[in-house]
């Protein structure tokens, strides 16, 4: 393996842990196709809240907005339930920014006005109130991965022992002390990561026929 591969990898790694939080970004606002909406008809129920098709739907049209790639309904399915429970847990951990707080960070994520988005959201027949809710529910669960980040504790030694496990197959690796921050990044990931899956374990999730 080459010098900058295991960067590389690692990177990688990060990205892919930032994918499965569902911590959707929308870098682009657009109309959805032309296709029919599903019905309300319910498909699941979390914590005793109804998720229906519908719901499920306007997860793959946003999806598709944001990354360009189709979702299959069970994926966008199991996708909403992380993002209502991650989003649960920051309104839990106070992490849930104010209507204002987020119509600021919009507007400089976007670097658009208010009224520019708005606008541009009814030229495409779509609501605002709900993208910026859409936009609210994506800080907050950043906010509250931040929150929990900063009390994931790595250890120089964990950090050490994994630089060790990447060396075995890789003698070109850099240096420890270049690799370091990296490496304690990567780490808080797959902590981050299991403190997710203990959480959507512990939802009462119940999926209709």
């Amino acid at each position: 393996m080459k010098l900058g591969s295991k960067k590389a990898k690692i990177i990688a790694g990060i990205a892919a842990a930032a994918v499965l939080t569902v911590v959707l970004v929308l870098v682009a606002i657009g109309a959805p196709d032309s296709s029919p909406e599903p019905g309300d008809r319910v498909v699941a129920t979390l914590n005793g809240e109804g998720i229906t098709e519908k719901d499920v739907y306007k997860m793959q049209v946003k999806y598709w907005w944001a990354y360009g790639q189709d979702l299959s309904s069970p994926e966008a399915l199991e996708m909403l339930i992380m993002q209502k429970l991650l989003y649960q847990e920051a309104e839990r951990g106070g992490h849930v920014p104010t209507i204002a707080q987020t119509e600021y960070e919009w507007t400089q994520h976007l670097d658009l006005t208010l009224e520019q988005i708005r606008a541009q959201l009814d030229v495409e027949g779509l609501c605002y109130d709900e993208y910026r809710d859409d936009y609210r529910t994506t800080l907050a669960i950043y906010n509250l991965q931040h929150a929990m980040y900063a009390a994931i504790e790595v250890t120089e030694e964990e950090a050490r022992e994994l630089y060790e496990e990447f060396r075995e197959t890789d003698e070109e690796i850099e240096p420890f002390e270049e690799m370091r921050a990296l490496l304690i990044e990567f780490l808080r990931h797959e902590q981050w990561l299991v403190i997710v899956s203990e959480i959507r374990n512990s939802a009462d999730v119940v999926y209709e026929p």
